[in-house]
């Protein structure tokens, strides 16, 4: 298009001054690619430290959910087997026999 080719034109006319750049200054601000800054780490395990205790009480209370669902199952298969040794006592009554039944 015609547009283009005047706004282009006026590129060639641009002067660079170009300036003998050393990088001796920049060489020094980055470090080497094996080295690590000691203050990253330093925050990087603090952050994480900081969470240990979160990490805990969260999976004290996954188990005890996991506990509390295999226990509800196991009662209800001990409701269909009644020779399961392990299951919860409903009443009293219940507590006298099984303690009749087991010392003879």
């Amino acid at each position: 298009t015609l547009l283009t080719k005047t706004e282009d034109c006026n590129l060639t006319q641009v002067k660079i001054d170009e300036v003998l750049c050393l990088v001796c200054n920049i060489a020094a601000k980055i470090s080497a690619h094996d080295t690590m800054p000691a203050t990253a780490l330093l925050a990087h395990l603090l952050d994480i430290g900081s969470n240990v205790l979160l990490y805990v009480v969260l999976l004290h209370s996954l188990r005890g959910a996991v506990n509390s669902i295999l226990l509800h199952v196991l009662r209800h298969v001990c409701i269909l087997d009644h020779c399961l040794p392990v299951r919860h006592r409903d009443t009293a009554e219940e507590a006298e026999r099984t303690a009749e039944y087991s010392w003879g």
